[in-house]
């Protein structure tokens, strides 16, 4: 009994880890986030190397906290695919737009964390793949529209991309790109992409 009681409090403190972390994380960058730190934001006595009872270094946490995240990104998409096709294109790009517009938003502290320049390499490839799940998405709607691997792969890439950039610019410095408007820029991209599905492959 006194074993699992054990158990569970080492999930519970690993779990406030990964919590704390990304927070700490974005908000210092990851050169400048000691394991101290991170002792101290769980409740940890800070210095007391507690946080390698959980993990094996600062970098082991952080990626361990981008595998959470892929996980929540690929059953994201996961739940998209299982609606199966849609109606139409625009009814295609909507489903994607409010899967990935939504996820972008709850996951504002991994979106800062990834902008930062001092990561782990390991760290880097990870939220790469991570986020090549949302391209792989996209992707799958311009195949079903008739395109061919490697276009339906570019077309994936302008499409989400620039869906990513409007909310990472807003998120960095706190005004949209160009000054447009969230609203007058979500009709656009629907309006725009959905006019490219229809329109098939060049």
């Amino acid at each position: 009994m006194a074993e699992a009681t054990t158990d569970r409090r080492r999930t519970g403190t690993r779990d406030r880890l990964l919590e704390a972390a990304l927070g700490i994380f974005a908000k210092q960058g990851y050169a400048g986030t000691t394991v101290s730190e991170l002792e101290r934001a769980v409740g940890l006595t800070p210095g007391s190397g507690a946080l390698y009872r959980h993990f094996d270094s600062k970098e082991a946490l952080l990626l361990a906290a981008v595998r959470a995240y892929h996980t929540r990104m690929k059953d994201l998409c996961d739940g998209v695919r299982a609606q199966g096709a849609a109606k139409d294109a625009h009814t295609e790009l909507t489903r994607v737009l409010d899967a990935l517009g939504m996820f972008l938003s709850e996951e504002r502290p991994m979106v800062e964390v990834a902008g930062a320049s001092d990561l782990p390499a390991a760290v880097r490839a990870a939220i790469g793949e991570t986020w090549d799940e949302g391209y792989r998405l996209v992707a799958d709607a311009f195949e079903r529209y008739g395109f061919g691997h490697d276009e339906a792969q570019a077309a994936a890439v302008t499409c989400l991309g620039s869906l990513a950039h409007y909310v990472l610019q807003e998120m960095a410095v706190g005004t949209p790109p160009n000054g447009v408007d969230g609203y007058e820029f979500v009709i656009y991209w629907l309006a725009h992409w959905t006019k490219a599905l229809e329109r098939g492959p060049n």
